[in-house]
């Protein structure tokens, strides 16, 4: 059994992916989260997904506006440098565009609903190369929201074998780090 590191912030498993790579967010919202992994990871190529839309109803209390405009000023300069590719659509329908094995990492903070999660990572694990790395955000119950399901569809993968958990975050909403061992 291996051990998992526990690091402060999420910026820290941020650190840790490979530079210059190809990597996805998943669930992009405002993308102020998006301006830190691009910034800290360096990828050669990256990918922002969402809908922008509220399709989810436990979600229903949170305002969900479409962000695409802004998501695609702050990104400007490296839009017309087709280093970052930012993708008004389903996130399981952009997976399925690409060969397996493409993504060198992925960051998921979707829905957080068990049966969400657990289609993302499946698919993530055959898109994503083996070594290569996912992470997971709000790896923590919320009673109010999203109950246990990140938790429980991120340890079925590591219990499967598929996921080796390297590193996890010590703060309120935790992110984990998974290595894909396919």
């Amino acid at each position: 059994m291996s051990k998992i590191e526990e690091l402060p912030l999420r910026e820290f498993i941020y650190q840790l992916l490979p530079k210059e790579a190809v990597g996805v967010e998943l669930g992009v919202q405002h993308g102020l989260n998006s301006i830190q992994l691009y910034h800290i990871s360096r990828p050669k190529k990256m990918y922002l997904v969402d809908l922008w839309e509220l399709k989810f109803p436990h979600l229903h209390s949170q305002r969900w506006d479409d962000w695409t405009d802004v998501v695609n000023h702050n990104f400007e300069l490296q839009i017309q440098q087709n280093i970052v590719e930012v993708c008004k659509q389903d996130r399981l329908d952009f997976l399925n565009q690409f060969n397996d094995n493409y993504f060198d990492w992925a960051y998921v903070d979707t829905t957080h609903t068990y049966i969400d999660t657990k289609q993302e990572a499946e698919l993530l694990i055959k898109k994503v190369k083996a070594g290569g790395y996912i992470a997971f955000h709000d790896f923590n119950t919320a009673p109010h929201a999203w109950g246990t399901g990140v938790m429980r569809a991120v340890i079925e993968r590591i219990n499967s074998g598929e996921l080796l958990a390297t590193h996890i975050s010590n703060e309120q909403f935790t992110t984990i780090l998974c290595k894909n061992i396919k």
